[in-house]
């Protein structure tokens, strides 16, 4: 397909630009690079291009200790004492969820306060056990479907059982659990409600109107979904609107989930997403 021409390029130079600055903190991420995306799109379809990155939500470092002031302060005010409540990463170690634990505790200012012992890896919630009704504040990032959440808690995955330990096996039974997300769908939600314990307290929530390519969605009209959802089909994802339908335009500064549309992450030998995911 042939890149957008010159005139296209001069004629969005500060809004290119813009979306270079908005996008800054993502890594290796440059003016050019974003140049380099568009010109994967046909000629004449660049506006569209630009639509999208437009409509991207992006969370950066001060949106994401936004997110966890948020969440800290729903918390408190649902137990004003923390001296019962522990903080642990949702996921295994080298996951995203231990980076953002630590950002949760930068975001509250809790480090060097008596309550910075309270954040304990994994290994250390069997100990709580010997807690009086212990409080656990789950930490990650975002919530698509709910399923790597729920599949975390229970060890199984449609009905098949995995080999690493599940988390509602060592968490004590006496444990009132939460879960801190900056950005959740209502879907994802109401399924680990539905099939955990864990009651998930989100900063940004998002619903069917979000999806992109849904009817619900005003963001783009109809003859933009179609070609949306073309070039999904180009890049050769298996999944075309995202993992489990999500459709979503959501990048973290750290990464980009694969909820969000292949488009933005997916590389193959004819597609290189903006946002590459580690």
């Amino acid at each position: 397909m042939p890149p957008q021409n010159d005139a296209f390029y001069r004629r969005n130079h500060v809004r290119i630009q813009t979306l270079a600055n908005k996008f800054s903190s993502f890594r290796d991420l440059t003016y050019d690079s974003i140049v380099h995306w568009i010109d994967l799109f046909a000629f004449g379809h660049g506006d569209l291009a630009l639509k999208i990155l437009d409509n991207v939500f992006y969370v950066d470092q001060s949106k994401i200790l936004a997110a966890y002031r948020s969440t800290h302060q729903q918390l408190v005010a649902l137990h004003n004492d923390l001296s019962q409540v522990f903080f642990a990463g949702y996921g295994h170690a080298g996951s995203s969820a231990q980076v953002m634990l630590y950002r949760y505790k930068i975001a509250n200012q809790l480090r060097n306060t008596p309550i910075e012992s309270h954040f304990i890896n994994m290994s250390e919630i069997p100990d709580l056990i010997r807690k009086k009704d212990p409080i656990i504040m789950f930490v990650d990032d975002f919530i698509g479907t709910g399923n790597e959440a729920t599949t975390f808690w229970t060890g199984s995955e449609n009905g098949r059982t995995l080999e690493r330990p599940a988390l509602q096996d060592i968490v004590p039974p006496n444990a009132k659990c939460y879960l801190a997300v900056a950005v959740a769908y209502e879907s994802g939600i109401r399924k680990i409600h539905q099939a955990t314990p864990i009651a998930v307290l989100p900063w940004q929530i998002f619903s069917d109107q979000d999806k992109v390519l849904s009817a619900e969605c005003t963001k783009f009209n109809t003859n933009e979904k179609q070609l949306i959802r073309n070039y999904c089909v180009r890049t050769g994802c298996p999944f075309v609107t995202g993992y489990g339908d999500t459709q979503a335009l959501v990048v973290f500064e750290h990464n980009c989930p694969n909820d969000s549309l292949p488009i933005l992450w997916f590389e193959s030998t004819h597609w290189r997403g903006l946002f590459s995911r580690r």
